[in-house]
């Protein structure tokens, strides 16, 4: 069932930055992406809320509480400094960092914090061609200036990317409480993050070059949201259930290897991207890292 739910949880998450992208796309700049996923976090909240009183709302231990708190300043985090490094580094940069924080460093810390968890040598080499799959997929050949700035923004994405992927997995396996719960604070305390940051955005749209904000919130941008709103609280809340009953070796890598060929596709079909010879290699090297990850 971990690997079902992960599969469906993926396919949420595909269909959720979709709508995302597409919202972007009606109205740009780096306000209105903050007021795109401020708008998309209150509205799980809602969702989450609907859920966690109707199932009853059980609480949780204290260290369930910190545990709680943590993703949703992660998942803050990680979309704040997200909008900030994609509109100053190439996508591909910014992916390599997302995945760093989001299974290298997992893989990493997860024997010491969780009892019985490790990786095996296989998966490391899994997880090496995994990262060379995401440069082939990935590289689209942007060719954007790399400053010491947009290095330190990646950065922050990928340690905001680890914190959100490692804090469900911890509440499931360390913690009490009902996932239910667990999504609503998250999502709650992820807003209140996007809240307070909204202020700066407006400063970094003045100053970015090449970025013309437009204020276009149109029946089809809130129609966008609340797509991503259900496919965010879907693929989330599955993808919890998935890292309860999957081992750290094979659910932080291999969550990676679900998306990317998804991500992929969904730009080859849906925006014209062009298959290069090194895409080709890149989806090969993801079916092999696949195979290694799980044995």
């Amino acid at each position: 069932m971990g690997y079902l739910f992960l599969l469906l949880s993926k396919i949420s998450g595909i269909v959720k930055m979709t709508a995302i992208k597409n919202c972007g796309n009606i109205a740009s700049g780096a306000k209105n992406s903050v007021k795109i996923n401020l708008l998309r976090s209150l509205g799980c909240v809602l969702v989450a809320a609907v859920v966690s009183f109707s199932s009853g709302f059980s609480g949780m231990n204290e260290s369930g509480i910190w545990i709680t708190l943590a993703s949703g300043i992660s998942n803050g985090v990680l979309l704040f400094f997200w909008i900030l490094a994609i509109a100053r580094a190439p996508m591909y940069l910014v992916e390599v960092f997302s995945m760093l924080g989001g299974v290298v460093l997992p893989l990493i810390l997860s024997p010491f914090i969780i009892k019985g968890e490790s990786v095996s040598l296989i998966q490391w080499i899994g997880v090496a061609l995994l990262f060379l799959s995401m440069l082939c997929l990935t590289q689209r050949g942007e060719g954007k200036k790399i400053t010491p700035l947009a290095i330190l923004l990646m950065c922050l994405t990928g340690l905001g990317n680890m914190g959100a992927i490692m804090t469900q997995k911890l509440f499931v396996t360390i913690s009490k409480g009902s996932v239910a719960d667990f999504q609503l604070v998250t999502y709650a305390v992820c807003a209140a993050v996007l809240a307070i940051m909204l202020p700066i955005m407006k400063i970094t749209d003045k100053k970015m070059q090449n970025d013309t904000p437009r204020d276009k919130f149109s029946a089809k941008v809130l129609l966008f949201i609340g797509l991503a709103i259900i496919m965010t609280y879907l693929s989330q809340i599955l993808s919890t259930f998935a890292s309860a009953r999957l081992p750290s070796g094979v659910f932080y890598p291999l969550a990676y290897v679900i998306s990317m060929p998804l991500v992929f596709l969904v730009d080859v079909i849906f925006y014209k991207e062009k298959i290069t010879l090194g895409n080709i290699i890149g989806i090969i090297l993801v079916t092999v890292s696949g195979v290694l990850i799980n044995i």
